[in-house]
Order: structure tokens, then sequence, then C-alpha cells
């Protein structure tokens, strides 16, 4: 049993982690690198006890757990399911019971994160006597072990054309799900089709960060602390831009032959900024009105959608990895601080737009020369 699930740990687990390194490193960011540190205990205590006391933040958070779960279990799926891999039908051979085990431990350490803070949250919940949050919190995470822990040994056990699956069957017809979606909105379509629980994942994200913001820590609130977090919001993005690059360039590569201006291209990926952070612009107007100005608000949502198709051309430079990518995101959020101090946020805005166009506008069509060459 010792040498099956070290051997899944390096072909499931170790690349979940691996690829998934980017988002965990903006997670961590939001989390602690935005709060100051003598802040940062009363600051997640405070996070704490508004789940044990508000049902509706409870479920948001609970929610995101799930999402995280179903992350995991996609991944581990569709590794199962990839043809180079059909030799782990070996593990029929294996007690079902042993297998139910493997699996067990493969999907803890996938879950980790979530669990550990749901731990601490239980302990916390105990100590004050939430009866309610206790017994639902436990069955929620004793639920999503055994049922996920059941649903990866039965995708591991099942012979491949068998395979059960979390996506819809109809999205594995691309043309036919999207073949009436104007053709400005097919790489958000196609966006959404594929990583629609890291885009649910990042709006409760959103959605928890501006409830600190606006509603916990109104009365500290300040606006260039605010502008700041909302830099690291479109950082967290990153992730979704790079596998938008990736789709536009393979499963989308017919774009390139049609006759379409420079503008025009780049105008698709304002459309997917803008309408990706419209949940952000709803929650500024809404929850925050008395905080921000309408017109700050606007502003702020530009910078947003600036920053992601900024993010986006700047793929195009070069041949790169999720690890130089992040590099240049640390690069492009330090420049953002410097700049924010020396000139207006349209200005920024405006820059963003203006540098995202001039590398869009010389390096799509090399980049094309360069992928052939590699």
């Amino acid at each position: 049993m010792k040498f099956s699930t070290s051997f899944l740990f390096r072909l499931v687990v170790i690349p979940f982690y691996k690829q998934h390194a980017g988002f965990f490193l903006f997670f961590f960011l939001l989390l602690f690198g935005i709060i100051p540190p003598q802040f940062l205990i009363a600051t997640h205590a405070a996070l704490i006890q508004a789940q044990l006391s508000s049902i509706a933040l409870m479920l948001g958070v609970s929610g995101g757990w799930i999402l995280y779960a179903t992350k995991c279990l996609r991944f581990a799926e569709q590794t199962f399911q990839q043809y180079h891999h059909s030799f782990l039908s070996l593990y029929q051979v294996l007690p079902v019971s042993m297998v139910f085990r493997i699996m067990a431990i493969c999907f803890l350490v996938m879950y980790l994160p979530v669990f550990t803070y749901g731990v601490l949250t239980l302990s916390i919940a105990i100590g004050q006597g939430v009866l309610w949050y206790v017994m639902s919190t436990t069955s929620l995470l004793v639920f999503t072990l055994f049922f996920s822990t059941y649903w990866l040994k039965r995708a591991l056990l099942l012979p491949k054309k068998e395979g059960i699956t979390l996506r819809p069957a109809l999205l594995r017809s691309h043309f036919r799900l999207w073949r009436n979606i104007p053709l400005p909105f097919l790489p958000l379509a196609y966006l959404w089709s594929d990583k629609k629980t890291g885009i649910l994942l990042l709006k409760l994200i959103s959605y928890l960060s501006f409830n600190l913001f606006f509603i916990r820590n109104a009365a500290i609130f300040r606006e260039d602390y605010f502008t700041f977090f909302i830099f690291l919001i479109g950082a967290m993005h990153a992730l979704l831009i790079f596998n938008l690059h990736k789709m536009m360039e393979q499963k989308l590569v017919f774009l390139r032959q049609l006759p379409i201006g420079m503008p025009k291209r780049l105008v698709m990926i304002v459309l997917v900024g803008m309408v990706l952070f419209i949940p952000e612009l709803i929650m500024m107007l809404i929850s925050g009105f008395q905080l921000l100005a309408f017109t700050e608000s606007i502003v702020l949502y530009s910078l947003l959608a600036s920053q992601l198709v900024l993010l986006f051309s700047v793929l195009y430079t070069d041949q790169l990895n999720m690890k130089r990518y992040v590099q240049y995101i640390f690069l492009i959020l330090l420049s953002y601080l410097f700049l924010y101090m020396l000139i207006p946020t349209i200005l920024i805005v405006a820059l963003n737009f203006g540098t995202a166009y001039l590398i869009f506008h010389e390096q799509y069509h090399t980049y094309e020369y360069k992928e052939a060459g590699q």
C-alpha cells in the first residue's frame, strides 16, 4: 500500500500543487500579504467570528470549499483518464478497501488547505459553544471527504471509456454548444466552459474581501489601501488569463485566419475583462456606495479590466511558462505601486490599455513564428 500511495502522490497530488502554485501564492498574499502584521491575527479572528455569527457568510465559505473540492476531483479525474495513464487499470487487482484508503489519503492531502482552515474554525466554534456551526461544518467536511474518495475510487477503477466525469456531456461538443455565440464573446464562452470552478472561486474571494473592506472595517476604510487591493484582485485572475491565452492559441487558433484587425482582436479580451469583473463592480456600487463615489467605482472597475488586458498581452512577448509569468506579474504590481504615488488612477488605466495594445500589435504575429520555431 505504501508504494501504491506514493506512486499516486507523484502522479496526482504533486502535479496538482505544481500546476496551481500561482493560485495558492495569490491566495496566500490575499490572506496574509495585504494585512499589516500587527492586525493579522485580529483580522482572521474577526473573519472566523463573522462566520460563526452569520449563516449567509458560512454558506458562502462552504460553497467555496465545495468548489475547491470539485477542482481537486476534476484534476484527478482528468489525470486518470489520460491515455498514457491506462496502466492505472492495474489498481483493479488491489482490494477495494485498500484503493478507498489510498484515494482518501490523496484527496485529504489535496484538500489540506481547506481541511486545516475548517478544523481551526471548528476548534474556535467548540470553544464558544456554537453548536449549529460545529454540527454543520463537521457534516460538510466528513461528507466531502467520503463522497470525494468514493468518486475518485470509481474514476480510477472504471475502464476509461466508462469513466464518470464532472463535466456535462454537452460541453464536449464546443461547436454545437457555442455556435450561436457572437464571435467577440467566443473567448469568454470558452473560458467559462473550461474554468467555471476557478471563476466562481475567485468571485467568492472577491465577495469575502469586499465584505471585509466595506462592512467589517468600514470605520477605518482607506481608498489607497483598497486600490492596492484592487491591484491584487486583478493579479489573482492571472491564472485564468494564462489559460485563456493557451486556449486562444490552441482551441481557437482558427481566429488567426480570420480577417480581423488588431484593435478588434484586442477588443475580444477587453470584453472578457469587462464581463469577468461585473461582480466586483456590483459589489463596489452596492456595498461600497457610502465609501466610494460612483466615478471612483467605475475607474477601479476599468482598472481591473485594463490590468487583465495587459496581463494577456504580456504573454505574447515570449514563450512564458507559469514561473516566468508570475515574475512578470510581480514586476507589474511593483510598477503599479510606484505609479499610484505619481499619477491619478485613470492615467494608470490609460497606460494599461496603451501598453497592452502596443505589445499586442507588435508581438501577435511574431509569436506565431516563435511558437512554430519552438
